[in-house]
């Protein structure tokens, strides 16, 4: 057994040097533990002042207008395609917003130069370049402005091309001499752009001792990569299913059949150059998709035209329909494109000419082959996964169009720059070589470059992924609809009917797609139907949907090295998975990433990304055959449910018989329409598995905005169902050994349900059902079928096989397995919280402290409420005697599970009272309501979850007091913003009580592993915007937004602790990178050979301990102290206190003509800038200011003479001790009073109306709003340290479980 690892080279919150390459771990440039918190460290961005929203108008026919945002769009789009007297309309514009030479003023001249430049040289207009060299010396060189090696290539290039005769070289030596001075030199030879000869004849002109290093070189060997070309008659064994869905996906993926010859393969039998075979099959595999779908409906319908059958909807098959419907919506996209040019040179433009003028540069960044081609595509997947009877709302679909045409056109600038300067991947080394040599030579001219410096530059070569500038929202849905509208136009059905009278056959042709209006709710909402006849044709045959971009990759994904550098090759990723219009949370990631505080974020990604997998072929045979059956089995649909539905009642039936029947009815539709999507979704999942049968692929990984990671591939990942995990295999086989042969046999009885045991009792559980196990593995379909009684078929039937492969083996401990393990932490929220808070019972009960048999948390809740309705039965309360021997595990599971991610009190009820819908029988329903026993049992779970988990429940307190000061606060740099909008006599512009922005300050913190969190919770404001089809509302977000600060409050809780959990999984994943070991997750459950399992255990403890061995809830509020310094926060205090009574004496006691002249929320900004001039004088180094601040009187100041406390936390503390559930029923998060609960009656209240009127939860005491300096409470002191019980976390073999059984 491998020894668990004692070095610490991982360290949490450790800080190190910025650099563009990472230290190796376990290396001594890693760096050591940082355990003092260093405020200067900090990353703070502050967007409270941001003013993107502000809408500038279009001054000039074919100019444009509206926010920041949208411009930087639409001037991304027009450089894209080329409209660059457009671009420079908008340039001009934004030239009069940014202040001369600021980062944004010279991003945007850099990159209107650059697309100059390109444009020049790829069309080899002289003129062209003359443009951009002039542009160059007015906007970069005139301003003082250090261009970027990839503009001075650009110019060398051009002057090499361009130029002749002396002025050729002596342009060259001035650009050259100009990027020398910029230091941007080596740089801009070791970019692509320029070729090995032209920098030859650059090193020539510039520098005789370059042209002596050129001599030392090999010769040049031009080389060019070209994809293997495909055989497109080489075949796969068909799948016997009707229509084209499994043989779409194998044309997608033509580049899986390609075989390696016997002349490229070594003595050994392995591929000599298998890097430069799977490096261009899986880039064909991200650019190929969109073509390839195309010209498969090409080939399926001149297969159709060749065997002469009709083109009514009986004969053709939907890749023909959608062939036909792709020629008609062609001409309909290019007369919308003739349409835009008019209306762009119109010098009066009408309405819809200046909307044509807003979207046109977006609907040109694709072919119209590649237009139709993906809202075709996109128009089938949306309807497919809402369920075709559903329908799919409007705004969703033309969100989703114009969501997957930028996400395309980005992945084809990607792949035009690559093409345009990427070398040959063969020989790169040569360049590197090349330059290493120029790097020499320099190093006697003048000063070496620094090996930082050249890595740098190296990184900048292979480069080809920029972050493009993400559309809008609107500027999405405006594209989409015009495409999606061209779609119902262009998209017929040839169908034939019978006349009713004559007989007769009838051909009719109809719309594919009807757009109708719908009432929901009072509300008028546009949807997208299918034809009913084409429904029942895609009812019969799979759907051929595939836009395979993100599909698993064939070569190991590529390291991440900056926020949109890493996984695929070439099609765009980002590392955290965030919404473009969310500003605050995107540049904090991005700065982040810059400043190297991601390092060890990248590196656990890359750890595992580089997991290779590969398909379990007999998992897959078995899943196959039973799927072609068409029958139901394990967690596959049937492919022909058989639902009855109910009788329509008599026209004389009740009104109450009407409306059960209805819903009824429609509890059944939708049930069958999940069938449906649910046999879509895996019939997609398994011709993915299909394709990658035969194949080593991976999984590149990103993570969302709270580090939790997750794999980029949708479909098949080890994150999917139980079917989709059962398909999946490690590629790289390890002994079991001794110990391995135990935990497979072990994994066996988990995976069966039977987990809640002693290791020992699970070992003699698989043992005792050896022949079933036998029987399963060798006849899964024609035997007992006893692995279908499992609580995980699919894993099971996989256990099965290679227990059985492993104990027939001549040693079954020397047999090399591939299965993966699984091991779960036991509720690792309450591990978590337990830790944090110090709880000796409740560590017992999380398997933090050893013990016989694993701990159960949900059962000793179980038991504990048990117990107390059982008292109270006795005692002779009604709800406890039927509710007494009811109670079991599951019905109190998911409330204690989620009660640590902060569910609220009516949250918890809801979901007991579902579980007591099945646990009760139902005369006990008859006799009371379930809301009331509902509520009853959730009371029941708070108080003992308050008992066993109080320190956590403290810390869930405070963290989230302090959420609710902050969603409260506004910045200093706000305020002065509001000082000077404010009028000469202080009267402010902006009331607080506006509902445009005011508290704009959301929730932020920083991960063990530096990762900024940005909570993204704001108020959104409904945007109408006017499309070709229809209105459509949109909630387009925007750090100008108010925060939601009961979102922020009730988020922030859970969202730390999956913070926590997230930092735990990496530093795992690191360490056992480190030890040699596979490691896989899926959040809390963690996956390795069953051999490794022992190693991985000591190092998931050891992380959970280096983790918890700091205060990090003592770091946090440190943090919080210097993130929001100087901050103010408007809260409530009460009226009737002495402060408060003191604090309206003195209101009174104002100028009368400033209380008649001003407005309420008037009154309350000039109290927000009397405190602020209080604070800064105090904090002044005057000590007569100081005095002066002493003397002022504000309301903060009588608060503080009174020794009072705001409403909220201590209030609470002193009637609701943690956890326990308050006599009026509400939770303790739901019932923290924000300043909102005082003032703002429109607040998202919970439903209640199955709440008795006593029950509900009441209303807080009147209250007095003030401005408070922003302080946070206390930090809960732990009842016991973990470092008090460290060893027996260490000694625990029970800390982690081994199945996923608590999924959050």
């Amino acid at each position: 057994m491998e020894e668990p690892l004692s070095s610490n080279d991982i360290i949490p919150w450790a800080s190190h040097p910025n650099s563009q390459t990472r230290p190796q771990l376990g290396s001594p440039g890693w760096p050591s533990a940082d355990l003092q918190f260093d405020p200067s460290s900090l990353l703070q961005l502050d967007y409270s002042t941001y003013e993107a929203n502000k809408r500038y108008r279009g001054t000039q026919p074919g100019s444009f207008g509206g926010n920041l945002t949208e411009m930087h769009a639409m001037l991304d789009a027009c450089l894209k395609v080329s409209r660059l007297e457009r671009a420079a309309v908008i340039i001009r514009r934004l030239e009069n917003i940014y202040h001369g030479n600021s980062h944004e003023w010279r991003a945007l001249h850099h990159e209107y130069i650059r697309t100059l430049l390109r444009k020049a040289i790829t069309e080899r207009d002289a003129i062209a370049f003359k443009d951009a060299q002039k542009y160059y010396e007015i906007k970069i060189r005139l301003s003082g402005t250090r261009a970027d090696a990839d503009v001075y290539a650009y110019l060398v290039k051009g002057s090499l091309n361009f130029s002749h005769g002396p002025k050729r070289e002596r342009t060259v030596r001035r650009y050259y001499d100009f990027a020398k001075s910029d230091e941007r030199d080596l740089e801009m030879f070791q970019l692509p752009i320029l070729s090995d000869a032209e920098i030859s004849m650059v090193t020539m002109m510039c520098s005789e001792q370059f042209y002596q290093a050129i001599q030392e070189l090999e010769p040049d060997e031009t080389t060019t990569t070209s994809l293997p070309s495909l055989d497109p008659n080489q075949a796969v064994r068909e799948v016997p299913q009707k229509g084209q869905g499994l043989h779409s996906l194998r044309r997608s993926l033509s580049i899986f059949s390609e075989a390696v010859t016997e002349s490229e393969k070594c003595p050994d039998g392995t591929d000599k150059s298998p890097n430069k075979d799977t490096h261009a099959r899986q880039l064909q595999l991200e650019e190929d998709s969109i073509n390839a779908a195309i010209e498969r409906w090409k080939i399926e319908h001149e297969k159709l035209a060749r065997l002469r059958v009709g083109s009514s909807l009986r004969g053709q098959t939907l890749g023909s329909l959608m062939w036909d419907w792709h020629k008609s919506l062609k001409p309909l996209i290019e007369e919308e494109l003739k349409r835009l040019d008019k209306a762009e040179v119109k010098k009066v433009q009408t309405e819809e000419d200046r909307d044509r003028c807003a979207y046109g540069p977006f609907l040109r960044v694709l072919s119209v082959d590649k237009l139709s081609a993906i809202t075709i595509l996109t128009a089938i997947n949306s309807l497919s996964f809402e369920g075709f009877e559903k329908g799919a709302r409007l705004g969703q679909l033309v969100a989703a169009v114009g969501h997957t045409v930028e996400e395309e056109s980005n992945a084809d600038d990607v792949n035009v720059r690559a093409k345009m300067h990427g070398p040959d991947p063969s020989t790169a080394w040569k360049r590197s070589k090349r330059l290493r040599t120029l790097q020499r030579v320099k190093s006697k001219m003048s000063t070496p470059l620094s090996a930082e410096a050249f890595e740098k530059a190296a990184a900048t070569r292979d480069n080809v992924k920029p972050e493009s500038v993400r559309w809008t929202l609107s500027q999405k849905i405006k594209v989409g609809s015009v495409l999606v509208s061209a779609l119902t136009k262009a998209a017929k059905l040839s169908v034939q009917r019978i006349h009713p009278t004559t007989q007769e056959v009838i051909n009719q042709v109809q719309p594919a797609f009807n757009h109708v209006y719908l009432i929901k709710r009072g509300r008028k909402l546009g949807m997208l139907f299918m034809n009913t006849l084409l429904i029942e044709k895609v009812k019969k045959e799979p759907v051929p949907h595939v836009i395979a971009k993100y599909l698993p990759m064939v070569v190991e994904p590529a390291k991440w090295t900056g926020f949109s550098r890493g996984g695929y090759i070439r099609y765009p990723t980002r590392v955290v998975r965030i919404k473009d219009a969310d500003i605050c949370q995107l540049q904090y990631a991005k700065t982040a990433a810059k400043r190297g505080d991601l390092d060890q974020v990248f590196a656990g990604l890359d750890v595992l990304g580089k997991v290779p997998w590969i398909i379990n072929r007999k998992v897959f045979d078995v899943m196959l055959e039973a799927w072609n059956t068409g029958e139901a089995l394990a967690d596959i649909p049937p492919a022909d449910p058989k639902i009855n539905f109910p009788p329509e009642p008599a026209p004389s039936a009740t009104r109450d018989e009407r409306y059960n029947w209805t819903r009824r009815v429609r509890e059944l539709e939708n049930e069958k329409s999940g069938l449906h999507s649910q046999r879509c979704f895996q019939n997609f999942q398994l011709e993915v598995a299909k394709a990658f049968r035969d194949e080593k692929f991976y999984f590149p990984h990103n993570m969302d905005f709270r580090g939790r990671a997750y794999p980029i591939p949708p479909y098949l990942n080890h994150m999917g169902a139980d079917n989709a995990r059962g398909l999946l295999l490690f590629a790289e086989a390890k002994e079991l050994g001794a110990a391995g042969l135990v935990w497979l046999k072990i994994h066996l009885a988990n995976v069966f349900g039977y987990d809640k045991a002693s290791f020992k009792e699970r070992e003699d559980f698989t043992m005792e059902h050896m022949a079933d196990i036998f029987d399963s593995a060798s006849r899964p379909l024609g035997g007992s079928r006893w692995w279908l009684k499992a609580e995980d078929p699919w894993q099971c039937l996989a256990t099965c096989i290679e227990l059985k492969s492993a104990l027939e083996s001549p040693d079954p401990s020397r047999f090399r397995s591939r299965l993966p393990i699984h091991q779960d932490g036991t509720c690792n929220g309450l591990q978590h919280y337990a830790a944090l808070g110090g709880d000796a019972w409740g560590a017992k009960q999380v398997n933090l402290e050893p013990g016989e048999r694993p701990a159960d948390v949900y059962t000793a809740v179980a038991e504990e409420i048990k117990r107390d309705i059982s008292e109270d039965a006795r005692s002779g309360l009604a709800v406890a005697k039927l509710l007494d021997g009811f109670i079991t595990r599951k019905v109190v599971k998911q409330t204690v599970m989620t009660n640590v991610y902060g569910v609220t009190f009516v949250g918890a009820s809801a979901q007991v009272r579902r579980q007591l819908t099945e646990a009760l029988p139902n005369t006990v329903a008859l006799d009371m309501p379930y809301s009331k026993l509902s509520r009853y049992v959730a009371k029941k779970i708070f108080k003992a979850l308050s008992a066993m988990f109080g320190g956590a429940h403290e810390i869930q307190f405070w963290l989230a007091e302090c959420a609710k000061r902050i969603s409260e606060a506004v910045t200093p740099a706000q305020i002065e913003q509001l000082i000077a909008r404010s009028s000469s006599d202080g009267v402010a512009t902006e009331p607080v009580k506006r509902k445009r922005p005011f508290f704009r300050t959301p929730v932020i913190w920083t991960t063990p592993l530096k990762m900024p969190v940005v909570q993204p919770y704001r108020k959104f404001e409904a945007k109408s915007v006017a499309t070709t089809m229809q209105q459509i509302t949109i909630f387009e977000p925007s750090p100008t937004d108010p925060v939601s600060k009961r979102k922020q409050l009730q988020a922030f809780p859970p969202n730390f602790v999956h913070s926590l959990d997230a930092t735990h999984m990496l530093l795992s994943a690191l360490k056992c990178n480190e030890a040699g070991l596979t490691f896989a997750s899926v959040h809390d459950s963690f996956w390795t050979h069953a051999g490794s399992i022992d190693s991985m255990n000591c190092i998931l403890r050891d992380s959970f301990i280096r983790i918890h061995s700091e205060d990090v809830i003592g770091r946090l509020a440190a943090e919080f102290r210097a993130r929001y310094k100087d901050c103010l926060y408007y809260t409530a205090i009460p009226s009737a206190g002495p402060a408060g009574r003191k604090v309206k004496e003195w209101r009174r006691g104002q100028s009368t003509e400033i209380r008649r002249n001003s407005k309420p929320g008037n009154i309350q900004m000039r109290e927000l800038f009397l405190e602020r001039e209080r604070l800064n004088l105090l904090s002044s180094a005057n000590p007569e200011d100081v005095e002066r601040g002493r003397r002022m009187v504000t309301p903060a100041s009588i608060l503080e003479d009174h020794g009072g406390e705001p409403f909220g936390f201590f209030e609470r503390a002193e009637c609701v001790k943690a956890g326990s559930s308050p006599a009026d029923g509400s939770s303790p998060l739901e019932d923290m009073p924000t300043a909102e609960d005082y003032s703002a009656p429109d607040l998202d209240v919970h439903d209640t109306s199955d709440m008795r009127e006593d029950d509900k939860p009441k209303r807080a005491a009147s209250a007095l709003h003030i401005w408070l300096p922003l302080r946070f409470p206390d930090v809960p002191k732990k009842v016991k340290r973990l470092q008090d019980y460290v060893q027996k976390v260490k000694a625990n073999i029970y800390f982690v479980r081994e199945t996923l059984t608590c999924r959050d």
